[in-house]
């Protein structure tokens, strides 16, 4: 299965020593929405990913990543299934 968006910002996250609280501050949000996005309890605000992007400075390759996995996150299950499916 394709890797969840929670899980590639955790990851980004963790490698710049950036704590949820100091990025929901940066990005004007709350710890809470954060975690709750990195354990796929929530799905990510696509109108707000190029602010996010811009903030933990993504390389180009990452923030094509980043925004991949965002809208994917608004897809529906059957839909995350077949797109795995096809890329197996």
């Amino acid at each position: 299965m394709a890797e969840r968006f929670g899980a590639f910002l955790d990851g980004i996250l963790r490698s710049r020593g950036i704590s949820h609280r100091l990025f929901a501050r940066q990005i004007g949000s709350s710890q809470g929405f954060i975690s709750q996005i990195i354990r796929n309890e929530r799905r990510p605000p696509i109108d707000r990913i190029d602010a996010w992007i811009s903030v933990l400075d993504l390389s180009s390759e990452q923030a094509e990543q980043f925004r991949w996995l965002a809208h994917l996150e608004h897809a529906t299950e059957w839909l995350r299934q077949e797109i795995d499916r096809r890329m197996s």
